[in-house]
């Protein structure tokens, strides 16, 4: 499974925003918002896009709540629509939304997006899945390259979000500096 696309997910109670993923490229980028018949249309992009995992936001707090429930029943459900087996990923969430919002009015301040100002939940599954990409997918231990420079590169990046118009679709690179030891 060299080259694969993953979905991700940031599952709300009244909106859902979908990513796309690619392994080749490693990178994600928002696909859109949906509102209504959500396992339908997750499972018409699981299909259209033949994707083989997704990447489901979850808020890891200390403590469990309703939302935890929710998220937990959401990816059951979906796993149990499909007539295939699909690898399902809860992943921290953690600020995403926050990070969305900020990114979201930016972009409608320098007039990259005419959307909504509600509908940023599809750049906070795109920032969902490219940490996680970004965790288990980009290996810097792969590449032989001076330390001193992986460094740079990782500050200069973190610092970056690039925006790009993409019919009527926006396009960010989300990275930042992951490392497992």
């Amino acid at each position: 499974m060299n080259d694969y696309c993953l979905l991700g997910i940031d599952f709300g109670l009244k909106k859902t925003g979908l990513a796309i993923g690619q392994s080749i490229t490693k990178s994600s980028r928002p696909l859109k918002v949906i509102y209504k018949n959500v396992p339908e249309e997750i499972k018409k992009v699981i299909i259209e896009w033949d994707i083989k995992i997704i990447i489901i936001g979850y808020p890891e707090y200390k403590k469990q709540s309703i939302i935890h429930k929710k998220i937990e029943s959401f990816a059951a459900n979906i796993k149990n629509s499909l007539d295939f087996n699909l690898e399902i990923v809860l992943f921290n969430e953690l600020l995403t939304s926050e990070i969305a919002k900020n990114t979201f009015a930016d972009m409608r301040k320098d007039g990259v997006t005419k959307k909504k100002s509600a509908d940023f939940d599809d750049i906070s599954a795109s920032i969902i899945l490219q940490s996680w990409i970004n965790e288990n997918i980009i290996d810097l231990n792969a590449y032989e390259i001076p330390q001193e420079k992986i460094n740079l590169f990782i500050q200069n990046i973190s610092n970056m979000i690039a925006l790009t118009k993409a019919n009527n679709q926006t396009l960010i690179l989300v990275t930042q500096p992951i490392f497992k030891k």
